[in-house]
């Protein structure tokens, strides 16, 4: 799906959930009751690429380089250098997600963020994006994330980055072909 027709189909997702959606009619008030805390989420995938770590870490570790390799991303801009560094991911139909770089270990291959504001039906997200050695030269890429769901069913939320995680993993792919095909 090309990243205008993707865009598309994420504002509708995100507009057909309600988020940002004021009610047409006003419903009375309901009563008080206490609030159940939400459950925490995960969601954690991995793919291996038929590349050396090192060479697939350049484009992982590169906290302003998502738009390389995720699709829905149009372009990234970045504020500051290192841990606290601040991107915004520019989405088809002018939709945003700002996050934070809380961690970075090029040794390890490894980085961690948070989402600060996003049209996601998501909060407290965290995530982790590690890349290790295969066996024969190989990489894998694991990208994990705890949150919870924030105006749409638990189930819904996964779904939303699970799939952002499989673009993710697609674009990868284009980027280091399996060298067998």
């Amino acid at each position: 799906m090309g990243r205008s027709l993707w865009g598309r189909a994420f504002v509708i997702a995100v507009v057909a959930s309600g988020i940002g959606c004021a009610p047409q009619e006003q419903a009375p008030a309901p009563t008080p009751t206490p609030e159940a805390t939400p459950a925490s989420l995960s969601v954690s995938m991995s793919t291996e690429l038929d590349a050396a770590p090192a060479d697939v870490w350049k484009v992982v570790g590169d906290f302003g380089g998502l738009d390389s390799f995720v699709e829905a991303v149009e372009s990234t801009d970045v504020e500051g250098e290192g841990v606290g560094a601040v991107r915004t991911l520019n989405l088809p139909e002018g939709a945003k997600v700002v996050e934070t770089l809380e961690a970075l270990d090029a040794d390890a291959m490894s980085l961690s963020y948070r989402i600060d504001e996003s049209p996601l039906p998501v909060e407290g997200y965290s995530s982790t994006m590690t890349v290790s050695e295969l066996e024969g030269g190989r990489s894998k890429v694991e990208w994990s994330s705890t949150f919870k769901a924030k105006g749409a069913p638990d189930a819904d939320a996964q779904k939303a980055i699970s799939d952002i995680y499989d673009m993710g993993f697609a674009g990868l792919k284009k980027l280091f072909p399996d060298k067998a095909e």
